[in-house]
């Protein structure tokens, strides 16, 4: 790709995500090729099963093609907002999301204004971020400990990086040594994104080239704990609520598919092998009162228990460090500048924004002009204008 070629990057994908990390050098690097994503035609596995020649099994091979019917037409805008592939091994430990240097609103201000001076332009994108420099996702008790939280520091803004679909600030020297506990590979603040998820900004920075701020912004924040659920940004350790180090487990593992993994609490999962054993016809067991006819004749059964979702909350501490974003505009001043405490303009998606999330994905281009073709089962590409 680095020297114009036309090249074929690789194969077996079944999943947006598993593609994100060859979209995204392509779509941040800036190279000049043209994407196509091909799709073989045959979709029966017993006929890939004959074919095969690495003895991956039936049920396997089944699996593959439905999850490829699922993914249904591929584009570079929908694999941007699938995101990157889960991490193996990342799971929480603690009730503390991650840990990070937050800003009181005076400098949350500064930034925004930073990155639309620089970059010359006069929004912002429609998903503003809560303006932070993050240390550690998913931090052990160890690192929460470590990390120095209610520290006070100075951080100095170093360049920026302007794409359609999120906007970022580079961050330099960090004052009392601190850089030395920021775990990204390059320290960032997310200002806003368009469709992608904050996260896609690390991803970004490993291909791009920012532009320098000369000379260097400096501002300061304080280095606090970003709290799952709740949302709240604790600023003092000794805030931090009782047993915020203890998280149950959760079964699945650390890695967990885009689809969700089933809890464990489901009926299924508690099934025993004595159950198993004594049910009547294979993989099945006796009827029980909360099954789908008894519920269809309006008897009550146990709810399953629902998972706690991660919210975003709006508690300030009281130092004055927030976790609501910057400035949130409301829909009468869509693309209307502000004055008063501080100007920007929020814009929305553009048409071709709009186009390029349309359910059948074919056709999304970018600013450059580049587009993303599909490769149906009998190769005839199609193409939108």
């Amino acid at each position: 790709m680095k020297a114009g070629q036309t090249c074929v990057v690789n194969n077996t994908n079944t999943t947006l995500s598993e593609m994100f990390d060859y979209i995204a050098a392509l779509e941040f690097g800036g190279y000049p090729h043209f994407v196509v994503f091909a799709r073989m035609p045959e979709t029966n596995p017993q006929v890939l099963h004959s074919r095969g020649l690495h003895g991956v099994p039936k049920n396997k091979l089944q699996s593959f093609v439905q999850r490829i019917r699922l993914m249904k037409e591929p584009s570079i805008m929908r694999v941007l907002t699938a995101g990157p592939m889960k991490q193996r091994g990342l799971q929480a430990t603690t009730k503390v999301l991650y840990t990070g240097i937050f800003f009181d609103a005076p400098s949350k201000r500064r930034i925004a204004e930073t990155f639309l001076k620089n970059a010359r332009i006069e929004s912002l994108l429609n998903n503003v971020c809560n303006f932070h420099v993050t240390t550690k996702f998913l931090p052990t008790k160890d690192c929460v400990e470590a990390v120095g939280v209610g520290m006070k520091v100075s951080v100095e803004i170093t360049g920026f990086y302007a794409h359609r679909e999120v906007q970022i600030l580079t961050v330099g020297k960090i004052g009392n040594g601190f850089e030395a506990k920021v775990g990204n590979e390059v320290p960032h603040i997310t200002i806003s994104t368009r469709n992608v998820q904050p996260s896609v900004a690390n991803h970004a920075l490993k291909h791009c080239t920012p532009i320098a701020i000369e000379p260097p912004v400096v501002v300061h924040g304080v280095v606090g704990a970003f709290m799952r659920g709740s949302g709240d940004i604790l600023t003092d350790i000794k805030a931090l609520p009782k047993d915020w180090d203890v998280l149950p487990p959760r079964g699945g593992g650390g890695r967990r598919s885009n689809r969700g993994s089933r809890s464990p609490s489901s009926p299924s999962a508690r099934r025993s092998d004595k159950e198993r054993s004594s049910s009547h016809g294979r993989g099945r067991r006796p009827s029980s009162g909360n099954s789908r006819r008894t519920r269809r004749l309006g008897q009550s059964s146990t709810p399953s228990p629902r998972r706690r979702s991660i919210g975003r909350g709006a508690a300030t501490t009281p130092d004055g460090f927030s976790n609501r974003p910057y400035e949130t505009a409301p829909a009468e001043h869509e693309g209307k500048a502000r004055s008063g405490d501080g100007a920007y303009r929020v814009s929305r998606p553009t048409g071709h924004s709009a186009a390029a999330r349309r359910s059948n994905g074919v056709g999304a281009s970018n600013e450059s002009g580049r587009s993303s073709g599909w490769h149906d089962n009998n190769f005839s590409a199609r193409m939108s204008s």
